[in-house]
């Protein structure tokens, strides 16, 4: 049997009996702690260890640049692969928005909305306003929430357009945009194994990523964009100018975009 149905047959199994821990924990976390739920410390600790853990079985090899950030804001990221989550909730806390289609997935989507998860159907317009009040009353509590402005996801060698309409949660709630910078690498190019496009099945996708050796993602966190002087549609084009230009896909590394000197922390596989 070839060494890759090993690593799946394996990893598999490891995932399958890890997905059913995280439905007793979430079936049981708020029920411990009513109050907070997965929100205060002792909850988010557990999604933290539940996302190393995903990491390890699944083979990712993470390597962080910067400092996560020590405050709550509106935490913006370039979009790839349903990976992302996993990686950004493994190094940061706070509430992700997600599209609704992800609460129909079985265990996932149940998973999903016992953590807090936000759900919004994207091609509405009029829902990426109503939701607004909503982020902004999440963000006053100091909790983050994790957006993707693009709104789908890319094979990782560019970064899209950022979409500007949920900015205004952040202006709203006076709170900074928090860039980060995600991407995924094998040999010195970016993984379109990982890369969650043209329609990829999920299950399929994830075989392919378990029958790899090891997944290398590489993610930076770079200094807070203050939302008090800036629209919503400056702050979306500066993140993502900082985004896109500190990705450089010829280098092996995420590097520092010249205008905003952040990621100076030394790197750090975790």
């Amino acid at each position: 049997m070839p060494y890759s149905l090993l690593r799946v047959f394996y990893r598999g199994i490891a995932f399958s009996i890890h997905l059913f821990i995280a439905l007793l924990v979430c079936s049981f976390i708020p029920v411990l702690y009513k109050q907070q739920g997965f929100n205060g410390k002792q909850g988010q600790a557990v999604i933290k260890w539940w996302c190393h853990q995903t990491m390890n079985i699944l083979g990712l090899t993470l390597s962080r640049q910067g400092k996560p950030f020590d405050s709550s804001g509106l935490i913006v990221a370039n979009h790839i692969s349903f990976l992302d989550i996993i990686v950004i909730a493994s190094t940061t806390t706070g509430l992700f928005l997600a599209k609704s289609t992800l609460q129909s997935w079985p265990v996932i989507g149940f998973i999903a909305n016992r953590i807090g998860t936000i759900f919004i159907q994207r091609n509405e317009p009029r829902t990426l306003h109503a939701i607004i009040p909503t982020l902004t009353s999440i963000l006053q509590q100091g909790i983050s929430v994790i957006i993707f402005p693009e709104g789908t996801t890319t094979a990782g060698k560019t970064v899209g357009k950022f979409h500007s309409s949920l900015y205004q949660a952040a202006i709203n709630a006076n709170k900074p945009v928090l860039p980060v910078a995600i991407r995924y690498m094998r040999n010195g190019k970016p993984d379109n194994i990982a890369a969650y496009i043209d329609n990829n099945n999920f299950i399929f996708s994830l075989i392919k990523i378990m029958a790899q050796t090891r997944t290398n993602v590489q993610i930076c966190f770079y200094d807070r964009l203050d939302s008090n002087n800036l629209n919503r549609q400056e702050l979306a084009m500066q993140s993502h100018e900082i985004i896109s230009q500190s990705i450089d896909f010829q280098s092996d590394s995420i590097h520092k975009p010249t205008t905003q000197p952040s990621c100076n922390h030394p790197v750090s596989n975790l």
